[in-house]
């Protein structure tokens, strides 16, 4: 080939046009490959289930996204529980199991739980209740598509312990709405919600010691910092509605919803009204 500096200005011309520039005409790999789904981790705490369990596991199992992981950890159950648990293990690899020495309670489940958790998504799951297929795979979209999102839920299917519809839940959409009412927890279902991790320092994500259902309402308190809350609202969650659910119960829970409200507004900038922890 001719030096490029003896080249005429039309040789220029057309040396650089068929042997310069045709090198980066081919397809480059990596442009070519497609973009990866992020794996998700569905957190499974268990302890003396077996009556739901195996629902529960065939209505993950059934997610229409991929991929994922279930992460359950066996609370020591009394009863067919952590059988069960390995029956679905032998039949599925992404079910992974685990069990604790001793019966620790939710709290040291779940942290067990998300120690043992490998995706940039979080979802939750009650061993009671059943998930919708496109649960998982609505949320992801949701949360990939709003980028300023940190948790998204939706709407719960209630049955009673017979198993019989008795009501559907009317969560808010929209964030203002259900931040204002996020202490007393009538405006999300923790179980039914989706986190994106990539918005999140490291170790924000974890719990204390606390009862049902504050546990929960602790964590997603520290997460309104970091995102926006919403809820889908499609119906993707079926959650059993059992007979604890009752007014004394939300009596004896009251103590410990103030604190945490005190404790949120002093610690992470939490600032609802406080007419907003007893409404309905």
């Amino acid at each position: 080939y001719p030096t490029y500096q003896n080249l005429t200005k039309k040789a220029m011309l057309w040396y650089s046009r068929h042997l310069l520039v045709l090198p980066v005409c081919y397809p480059v790999p990596h442009l070519l490959m497609e973009k990866r789904n992020e794996l998700v981790s569905i957190l499974l705490p268990v302890h003396n289930n077996q009556a739901t369990l195996k629902e529960c596991l065939t209505s993950l199992l059934a997610q229409t996204y991929e991929p994922c992981e279930i992460i359950a950890i066996d609370d020591f159950s009394r009863d067919n529980s952590f059988a069960i648990l390995r029956e679905f293990r032998r039949l599925d690899k992404r079910v992974k199991v685990y069990r604790n020495v001793k019966h620790y309670g939710l709290t040291t489940t779940l942290n067990r739980c998300l120690k043992r958790s490998d995706g940039k998504f979080v979802a939750f799951m009650d061993p009671q209740d059943i998930s919708a297929k496109d649960r998982i795979k609505k949320q992801v979209r949701f949360l990939t598509e709003n980028s300023k999102t940190v948790a998204v839920g939706s709407q719960c299917m209630f049955l009673d312990e017979a198993k019989r519809k008795i009501g559907k839940s009317e969560f808010p959409q929209e964030h203002d709405n259900i931040y204002n009412k996020l202490v007393n927890g009538i405006s999300i279902q923790f179980e039914t919600v989706l986190i994106n991790t990539y918005l999140l320092p490291k170790d924000i994500m974890y719990f204390y010691k606390h009862e049902y259902p504050v546990i929960y309402t602790d964590l997603f308190v520290k997460l309104q910092k970091y995102g926006n809350f919403a809820n889908l609202k499609e119906c993707l969650y079926t959650r059993m509605k059992d007979s604890s659910t009752t007014l004394e119960t939300v009596k004896t829970q009251l103590l410990p919803h103030l604190m945490l409200f005190f404790k949120a507004r002093f610690l992470h900038d939490y600032r609802p009204s406080v007419a907003s922890l007893f409404s309905r």
